[in-house]
Order: structure tokens, then sequence, then C-alpha cells
């Protein structure tokens, strides 16, 4: 059964926006650094991606209604610039159901959330050394590497566990990354975040 891509092109005015409404997603282009564009990528209810481009660079942008979208410059010149936005893989719908009543849902303290902002960061720099994981998906893990940190702050253990498990399986299924890529991604995630999750990743990775 073959699935429909679903592709728009936008042509972008220097110092103007243009709404992608087949994608979710608004993209502006800010300002030329270096006779390139610096763009930005966002939707309602979701953070700004901004970022300097080069023609043919990509950047993923996860959106809550429209799925992981990859935004390509294909055009540059010297008035405008010329984006076209591929859906890449739908939304899975893959999130915790919270339950702040639960007893195991305790708050984490503030060493607990200490430690795993630098759990996160030894993941990314993990990560980071693998040739099988293009630039566009990395920054994508990333972004969604420093969200899981954020969460940590507003969520208790358990809704943040399964809050980790959903955001990289997000990641790993809506990026196609490699079956190798992805084992490693949670091997290594197991490895640094242990200590909190009992079974959730550990059935991932099994």
């Amino acid at each position: 059964m073959s699935t429909e891509v679903i592709s728009q092109s936008l042509a972008i005015n220097l110092k103007s926006s243009k709404i992608a409404h087949n994608h979710g997603v608004v993209v502006s282009f800010r300002e030329w650094v270096g006779g390139d564009p610096k763009l930005v990528v966002g939707s309602p209810g979701q953070p700004n991606v901004i970022r300097v481009m080069q023609l043919g660079d990509a950047v993923l942008y996860e959106t809550l209604t429209h799925g992981l979208i990859e935004v390509r410059l294909t055009d540059s010149r010297s008035s405008d610039i010329v984006v076209l936005l591929t859906c890449v893989s739908p939304r899975l719908g893959f999130s915790a159901a919270f339950d702040e009543s639960d007893i195991q849902n305790a708050p984490f303290s503030t060493d607990e959330v200490t430690r795993i902002e630098s759990d996160i960061a030894s993941i990314k720099e993990s990560m980071s050394s693998r040739a099988d994981i293009e630039a566009d998906k990395l920054e994508l893990l990333y972004r969604k590497l420093d969200e899981i940190a954020a969460a940590s702050r507003r969520m208790g253990r358990k809704d943040w566990a399964m809050f980790v498990a959903g955001t990289l399986t997000n990641v790993i299924v809506g990026a196609a990354f490699s079956p190798e890529a992805a084992r490693a991604l949670l091997v290594v995630t197991n490895s640094a975040l242990g200590w909190i999750f009992q079974n959730a990743l550990r059935l991932l990775s099994a």
C-alpha cells in the first residue's frame, strides 16, 4: 500500500512569513547572515526552530497536528527564497496519560533534575559520534532530548518516563532511524537514565 507524500513550495520575501496550511507550520525569512538566509520555522503551541541555511539544507520540524515536516531550502535569490515542505511522517500519537494522583508519580528533586540534564548531555555526546544519522535527524533528536530534560522540571517521574518512551519512539519511527541507530539510542538512554525508569525503555529495546 503506497503512502501519499504531501509537498508544498513556498516563496518567501525578506522580513515576511508564509503559512503552509497543508503542513501546519509558519516559515519566516528573517534576515541575511553572510549571504545565507536565516529562517524561523514554527507552529502554534510549539517552540520555534531558527537556522541559517544554505541551498539544499533541510530542517526537520515536528508538529502536533501534521507529524514530522521537512523544510528544505531549494532557491535563494536577492529578494526572496523558496522552501519545499514535505510531510515525512504522520503524527504517531504516542504520549503519556498523566496521573497526578499516583503516589509513584512524585516530582523530581532539584538534584535529580540536575542529574537528568547531565545524563541528557551524555546521550547527545554519544549519539553525535555516529556516522549513520544524518545532520537534520541528529538536530531533531537534540531538540527532543532538550524537551525531555525540560519536562523533568514539570512532570512527575512516572509520567516523565512515559514521555521519554513516547518521544524517542516518535523520533525513531518518524525520522526513519536505521535499526542500528535506533538500538544505539535506546541502549545509551537506558544506560544513562536507567536509574529513573524501570521497564519503559527496556521493553522498547528488547
